[in-house]
C-alpha cells in the first residue's frame, strides 16, 4: 500500500511539472499566469462600479465572484477602488501557481489565494483575513497619505513602475507594490533602481506571498512575466504638529520625510471652549469664514467700538464678531457680556 502511494505522489509531481513548465532557469516563467489587473466580466460597467454592485473577476480563465467596495486612504473616505473575493479560486490553479514559482529564489510565506493581492497587501491590509483585490492604488500616494522618499527604510511600501516611454512619468503603470523587510548597503545592479538592495514581502497576483529580494519577483522586466523597470518608495506622513501660541494656526512636520506645513487649526467644539484636533491649541473664540456669516442679523457694537467692527448674535451662549478685518466666534458669553468682551478687546489673537 505504501509503494502505490509513493507511486501516486510521484506521478502527480510529474503531472504538476509538466502542466506548469516550470523551469530551473530562474528567468524563464513563460507559462506563469498574468500578474496584473484583472478584468471585470460581467455585472458592472468598468465607468461606473457602484458600492455593493456584484459580479463576476476574471482570472487566468476562471471566474471569480466579487463585490465592489471603496477603501479609506488616510486622507480619503472612500477613495479607492476594490473588490471583495466572494469565491476562491479552484485548487488545481493555485497548486499550478505555487509550483510555477517554486523555481524563483523566494520564500514562500502563505499559500496561494484569489481573496487578496500584492496592492491590497502593502497598502490596505496585511492581515491573513484580508478579502479585497486592489487594481490601482495610485490614490494612497496622490492624495498626501503618502510621500515619496528617495532612501528606503524598513516598514516602506515599494512601488514597481513600466516606464512607458512618455515625457511624463505620471503615465507608467504600477505593476506591482511591497512591503520593504530589510535595507542592505553596496552598489546596485540598477537593473530596476536599486531594488536588488532592499528584501520585500509581497504577494505575487493570485499565488502565494513571498518574502525576496526586490528584483527577484516575476514582476520585473529581467523575467518574461514582468514589466516593470524602476522602483519607487512611499512612507505615511507622520506629522507632528506644534503649537505656536496663535489662534491663526500652528506648524507641521513629518520626520520621515521632512513634509513641512503651517495651517489652520482643525477646531473641536468642547463644551465651553473650542480646541485643535492636531497641536491641542485651545481658545474661547475662533476664525470664522466670512462666507458663513449670516448678513441680516448683523449687529453694529456701538459704545467704544472702531469702525466697522461688528458682532452676530448666533445664540444665547455664542457671539460671531468681527474685529480687524477678521471674522471670530466668542464662547461662554452672554449677548450683553460678550458685547462688553469684544469692545475690550480691539485685536483678539
Amino acid at each position: 500500500m505504501k509503494k502505490i502511494c509513493s507511486l501516486l505522489l510521484v506521478i502527480s509531481l510529474l503531472f504538476i511539472m509538466i502542466t506548469t513548465n516550470v523551469f530551473a532557469d530562474d528567468v524563464m516563467l513563460s507559462n506563469a499566469p498574468y500578474l496584473g489587473v484583472v478584468g471585470i466580466t460581467n455585472g458592472f460597467s468598468k465607468s461606473d462600479y457602484v458600492e455593493g454592485a456584484t459580479g463576476t473577476m476574471n482570472m487566468d480563465g476562471e471566474s471569480v465572484d466579487v463585490r465592489v467596495i471603496y477603501i479609506d486612504t488616510p486622507n480619503t473616505v472612500d477613495g479607492v477602488l476594490g473588490f471583495e473575493i466572494l469565491k476562491e479560486l479552484s485548487g488545481p490553479k493555485l497548486i499550478n501557481i505555487t509550483y510555477t514559482f517554486s523555481s524563483l529564489s523566494a520564500t514562500r510565506l502563505a499559500p496561494a489565494t484569489a481573496k487578496y493581492n500584492c496592492h491590497s497587501y502593502a497598502w490596505y491590509s496585511q492581515s491573513e483575513l484580508n478579502t479585497i483585490w486592489i487594481n490601482d492604488p495610485s490614490a494612497f500616494y496622490s492624495d498626501g497619505s503618502y510621500c515619496e522618499v528617495s532612501t528606503p527604510k524598513v516598514g516602506d511600501i515599494i512601488c514597481y513602475f513600466d516606464d512607458k516611454g512618455t515625457a511624463t512619468t505620471s503615465d507608467d503603470s504600477n505593476e506591482h507594490s511591497g512591503v520593504v523587510t530589510a535595507v542592505s548597503s553596496g552598489i546596485s545592479n540598477g537593473l530596476c533602481g536599486n531594488s536588488d538592495l532592499v528584501t520585500v514581502t509581497s504577494k505575487w497576483g493570485y499565488g502565494g506571498l513571498y518574502s525576496h529580494n526586490g528584483y527577484v519577483c516575476p514582476y520585473t522586466s529581467y523575467y518574461s512575466t514582468g514589466k516593470a523597470d524602476y522602483v519607487k518608495y512611499y512612507r505615511l506622513h507622520s506629522v507632528n504638529y506644534t503649537d505656536l501660541g496663535l489662534l491663526e494656526g500652528h506648524r507641521g512636520i513629518c520626520h520621515g520625510c521632512g513634509y513641512y506645513v503651517e495651517e489652520g487649526h482643525d477646531w473641536s467644539e468642547m463644551a465651553s471652549f473650542y480646541m485643535c484636533r492636531k497641536c491641542g491649541h485651545k481658545s474661547s473664540h475662533i476664525p470664522v469664514a466670512p462666507n458663513n456669516i449670516p448678513e441680516d442679523i448683523l449687529l453694529k457694537i456701538q459704545q467704544k467700538a472702531t469702525l466697522n467692527e461688528f458682532a452676530i448674535d448666533v445664540d444665547e451662549n455664542t457671539v460671531l464678531c468681527y474685529i480687524d478685518g477678521q471674522y471670530y466666534m466668542v464662547k461662554g458669553h452672554t449677548t450683553d457680556n460678550a458685547l462688553s468682551y469684544i469692545k475690550s478687546a480691539s485685536v483678539v489673537k
